[in-house]
């Protein structure tokens, strides 16, 4: 990662990859531009939400999780709330047409500043996936 990323957005890129790709539940995703942090199903292993877009020029962006959501009976609020809680602490506005996008990028290094809140979000998001995953009574997977 560099295309120009500044040394405080590489680290926060890093500890992001670090913390996720450490936890069973998260996949880092490789792309040309970017790396995704995703979240695996606890029912079915091989579907991923698309949790967090980090690029290799130093930004972060959430993207369309609703509808990914939204495909195994999950509530589309849960992806407009994290768009909307995460974006107030770091910048990210989320467009009114879709609102679990954020209008721009944001920099990586304003990302860092809220590193732990932010974190805690996606966890907490992760964990309400988790726990309404399981509570179903007829996962998609069987």
């Amino acid at each position: 990662m560099n295309n120009g990323a500044s040394p405080d957005a590489i680290e926060v890129a890093r500890k992001l990859h670090d913390e996720f790709d450490a936890d069973e539940r998260f996949a880092i995703d490789w792309m040309t531009t970017e790396f995704v942090v995703k979240l695996r199903d606890p029912y079915e292993r091989s579907r991923l939400y698309s949790i967090l877009h980090v690029t290799f020029s130093g930004y972060a962006q959430v993207w369309s999780l609703a509808g990914q959501l939204s495909r195994v009976g999950l509530p589309e609020t849960l992806a407009y709330d994290f768009a909307s809680d995460c974006g107030a602490l770091v910048g990210g506005k989320p467009s009114p047409q879709d609102r679990d996008v954020w209008e721009e990028e944001v920099e990586l290094e304003t990302f860092g500043h809220h590193y732990a809140e932010c974190v805690a979000l996606i966890n907490r998001l992760a964990d309400e996936i988790y726990k309404r995953r399981e509570t179903e009574e007829t996962p998609t997977s069987k």
